[in-house]
């Protein structure tokens, strides 16, 4: 068990909250309200060193645009702001569940019905070695 000389030594509560919010990421939509690709904007400081990391996304359901912010937390989870409560570990899976999410919007694409192979009576000619080579 910690005692409290030893958690006193730690930093307190002040020092928890500063490194915690150091680790936040800055989101930043640069596209908000535009079409086009998807910017996630992430920054960190680690050993004094400032961290940018941009991700850009451009995805199409069915050929359309997905429109909406996505970003990806410092964890790399992947979100998507319509569907606040859930995030993924894979962007395809993401979408996946934006389309089942929205069924109004991405209705069951029928399926067409499989072609019957004509059948060809012809026979297939076998080729005799020739004579006298190449």
């Amino acid at each position: 068990m910690i005692k409290a000389e030893q958690l006193k030594s730690t930093g307190g509560p002040e020092r928890l909250a500063r490194y915690l919010r150091q680790g936040q990421p800055k989101e930043v939509d640069e596209h908000a309200g535009h079409h086009g690709p998807n910017v996630s904007v992430r920054t960190a400081t680690h050993n004094g060193y400032e961290i940018e990391i941009r991700t850009t996304y451009e995805i199409t359901i069915g050929g359309e645009s997905l429109e909406g912010h996505m970003g990806v937390g410092n964890d790399g989870r992947v979100h998507y702001h319509p569907i606040p409560n859930y995030s993924s570990a894979s962007m395809v899976e993401l979408i996946a569940s934006v389309i089942d999410a929205f069924p109004d919007d991405y209705p069951p694409v029928k399926k067409r019905p499989k072609r019957k192979k004509k059948r060809s009576f012809t026979k297939t000619k076998k080729h005799s070695a020739h004579k006298g080579g190449h």
